[in-house]
């Protein structure tokens, strides 16, 4: 877009400063010839610019470093933005008088949740409010997105209704600004287009996950499911689990890491469940994730290696393809017992 703009001011100064020139017995010195020639040399200079890039991105090396470099980014926005708030593994089982679900608006895409905005409202009407959907989901109209759960009686629900949906920012497509899931189905659409049997290109499917699986440890590093927001800088850790604690409070499920890793994994296995490269691949993504992975991730993580081990040692007979699944399976089983263990052994120090 810079290219063609920078081309297309260039042409039509170019163009209209011959239109407004006059023909003159007389010398005159302009200054509108010199800037014409200046600036159509900074068109050219644009365009092969943009030639070279563009020759870059498209090598497919270039593409899958640039789509996990954008999607870093992301990462790293999304989770400055939520740290300094308190998770927790699950939602507390609080009881109040009233629950409304508020529901969307429009059919659309999630592109952005103003968490400012719920929290006031969540203050102002004295209530806890549950963020149903995540930023990057599809939801329908009618579909609830938010639930308002108060001791007080709401009377003019239709207002909170409108209040809440302004909140959301809603879009036709999927957004790359603040899904940090998005980066990642990038990297594997292009990993699936590989390993279709068009293509039949495993190295590059490989080549992805490696960088899809640095990705994914970033989430499996975070405690929690949910992330409780507030408006005011009082501390929750300090209050009873009581319903009054939670008043104001906004719940959002920031890292659902069982399903994504299940969902963000679900196709490749399919696909590379019987090319003995791709699953010693796949083992060594779950591998990567593993090692970084925070103590409440590890169950899943655990289960999730049965899984891909259950799924793939059916589909070999060879003793050298079952031997490669075997140890993968079980050196990753002994990196989470050494976590947990670890993870033991820190509880009883700090109890003591």
């Amino acid at each position: 877009m810079q290219t063609l703009g920078v081309f297309l001011g260039g042409f039509i100064y170019c163009l209209s400063s011959l239109f407004f020139m006059r023909s003159s017995e007389d010398e005159f010195l302009v200054v509108s010839a010199t800037v014409a020639l200046i600036y159509a040399f900074g068109a050219v200079i644009m365009f092969t610019r943009f030639v070279y890039s563009s020759s870059q991105y498209v090598q497919l090396e270039k593409l899958i470093h640039n789509l996990y470099s954008e999607a870093e980014t992301v990462y790293e926005n999304y989770i400055e933005r939520l740290e300094d708030y308190r998770t927790v593994k699950h939602l507390p089982e609080v009881e109040y008088m009233y629950t409304y679900m508020i529901k969307a608006n429009q059919s659309a895409y999630i592109e952005h949740i103003h968490f400012d905005s719920l929290k006031l409202i969540a203050d102002e009407i004295e209530s806890l409010a549950e963020v149903k959907i995540r930023v990057g989901e599809f939801v329908s109209e009618g579909e609830p997105v938010v639930e308002i759960r108060s001791n007080k009686n709401i009377k003019d629900i239709f207002q909170l209704t409108d209040n809440v949906n302004q909140s959301f920012s809603y879009e036709e497509q999927k957004s790359a600004m603040y899904d940090p899931d998005y980066g990642r189905t990038k990297l594997t659409e292009v990993a699936l287009r590989a390993v279709s049997p068009g293509i039949n290109d495993p190295n590059t499917a490989i080549h992805i996950l490696h960088y899809k699986s640095l990705l994914e440890k970033r989430l499996a590093a975070l405690p929690g499911k949910y992330v409780i927001m507030w408006e005011s800088d009082e501390s929750l850790e300090d209050k009873d689990e009581s319903p009054e604690s939670y008043v104001g409070k906004v719940f959002y499920r920031y890292n659902d890491f069982s399903e994504d890793l299940y969902r963000g994994y679900w196709q490749l296995v399919f696909y590379m469940q019987k090319d003995i490269s791709g699953v010693h691949a796949l083992f060594e993504a779950v591998k990567t994730i593993v090692y970084s992975a925070h103590p409440d991730n590890l169950g899943f993580i655990k289960e999730y290696n049965d899984y891909l081990y259950n799924m793939t040692s059916k589909n070999f007979n060879e003793s050298f393809d079952l031997m490669i699944i075997e140890k993968d399976y079980v050196r990753i089983k002994t990196i989470i017992a050494k976590k947990e263990n670890e993870t033991k052994e820190n509880n009883s120090k700090e109890a003591v």
